[in-house]
């Protein structure tokens, strides 16, 4: 009996490939001699995994002969699955007739991963196997086993199979398409992706699934069924071709969306769909079409058309975003700057200064907001000039972004303009620009030379604000 048995340590080294492949190949037959035994479950379980490393057709006996034992069936399969040679297959057939349940529907999905054609017959009475399970398993297999033999059993029980196995039907389908396609065969793949989408009352899943497979197996010559789902009244379908647009190459593809979009036939619901897979795909030359749409039509296509410009990312289209920056329209203008300020490039801080130049005052405030909102120290000569405009609007929101992007060049000029205050309004906004400007440059004993050299001729007013300031640099020469 002692013979009969490998230590758990050995076991367990040739069942993760410890040992050597002298020692693995000599102990083939002692692992064989553990599955005749009366081991252990776990001894046995562990010399299936070992026999799956180092196994030939000797283990296939001892193997096969655990298919049917509800503890080991799994581990026996396991132990075959990998074995080389044609009698691995003629033992996991030859159980088809002897097992039930469990184990039954575990032998099916065998033959499917070793991908036997010889089992296609077989396994396609399964397919109306009373037991749901076994019946899966059935149409799984057939569907890794991927024949046009295989496929054909499959379609056949789509019409006459039970309703409660059509997902698993569907399923075998589907790998058998991959397959194909895989393979090389995009007409035989295409076929059985047609019969799956034109599969009357099939799961949304399925039409979906189907379509896409569909239009990728045809691959430039798909073009056209995506448009036919994006103009349809499905809206899954629709759904579907817009997520398969977006693994599309190719400009064809962006020309076909922009087509569809530039027609205005679609609703707004699907102008909204084409928008959005035309910012996913990032394709420069949808600019166009995707520019138009900001433009008319419903708000929210509007909307989702200015962010889609920030998608794609190109500075072209800055002037028509600073434009819509201004919009009348609160949400149109704010997603306007969003977007804008997210595009790179010196066209954009170009189209945002050509604001601050504008003579209309909320023009001005738009593009001083974007200054903030693209952290632009370039604008700074510009922030300069806007702190003497007309309105106190554009002058207060110009002293804040003066502070938070300006230097030490730009103390002298504020401090001037402190002195030069006209009003309590305008003293309070140049005092707290002056506050923030003079911690962000870090130099407090600098800041307190320039601030104190104004405070003799200040007037009180000033003079105030001035202490105030110096109060919050902190430092000696402030104190």
């Amino acid at each position: 009996m002692k013979n009969l048995h490998l230590s758990l340590t050995l076991v367990a080294a040739l069942a993760f490939g410890l040992c050597s492949a002298t020692a693995a190949e000599s102990s083939e037959a002692q692992l064989i001699a553990v599955l005749k035994s009366n081991a252990s479950q776990k001894e046995k379980a562990d010399a299936c995994r070992a026999l799956a490393h180092v196994g030939s057709k000797d283990a296939v006996p001892a193997l096969a002969a655990l298919l049917g034992d509800e503890q080991l069936s799994h581990m026996a399969r396991y132990g075959l699955e990998t074995l080389p040679g044609p009698a691995v297959d003629q033992a996991l057939r030859d159980a088809l007739a002897t097992l039930k349940g469990r184990q039954l529907a575990g032998v099916i999905t065998s033959l499917g991963v070793r991908r036997d054609a010889n089992a296609v017959k077989p396994l396609t009475k399964f397919l109306q196997d009373a037991d749901p399970d076994v019946a899966s398993a059935a149409a799984r297999a057939l569907g890794d086993i991927a024949t046009k033999d295989a496929a054909t059993a499959l379609e056949a029980a789509l019409a006459s199979g039970a309703a409660a196995n059509q997902l698993a039907v569907c399923e075998g389908l589907f790998r058998c398409a991959e397959a194909f396609a895989k393979a090389g065969r995009a007409k035989d793949a295409a076929s059985v992706y047609d019969r799956l989408r034109k599969l009357p009352d099939a799961a949304h899943q399925v039409r979906a699934g189907a379509l896409r497979g569909a239009i990728l197996a045809r691959g430039k010559d798909g073009v056209s069924l995506l448009a036919e789902a994006l103009r349809g009244d499905d809206w899954v379908l629709a759904d579907a071709a817009a997520r398969t647009a977006m693994e599309l190459p190719g400009n064809a593809v962006t020309k076909t969306l922009t087509d569809e979009l530039l027609n205005r036939s679609l609703s707004a619901d699907r102008q909204i769909l084409v928008l959005q897979t035309l910012g996913k795909r990032a394709d420069t030359t949808a600019l166009p079409a995707v520019l138009a749409a900001t433009r008319g039509g419903y708000a929210n296509v509007c909307l989702v058309a200015i962010r889609t410009v920030a998608e794609i990312g190109d500075a072209s289209a800055a002037p028509v975003l600073a434009e819509l920056a201004c919009d009348a329209n609160r949400e149109i203008s704010e997603t306007a700057r969003q977007s804008l300020a997210s595009l790179p490039g010196k066209k954009v801080d170009e189209a945002v200064l050509a604001l601050l130049a504008n003579p209309d005052s909320k023009t001005k405030l738009a593009g001083l907001q974007l200054v903030a909102m693209r952290r632009m120290v370039s604008a700074v000569p510009a922030l300069q000039k806007a702190t003497t405009d007309g309105d106190p609007q554009v002058r207060a929101a110009a002293l804040k972004y003066l502070a938070e992007f300006g230097g030490e060049p730009e103390l002298p000029g504020l401090l001037t303009q402190l002195e030069n205050a006209s009003d309590a309004q305008t003293r309070a906004a140049v005092e707290s620009a002056l506050g923030t400007l003079c911690n962000r440059i870090g130099k407090p004993d600098v800041c307190a030379d320039k601030l104190t050299a104004r405070l003799a001729q200040a007037t009180p007013a000033t003079k105030a604000a001035l202490l105030r300031v110096l109060g919050s640099v902190g430092g000696a020469k402030a104190l």
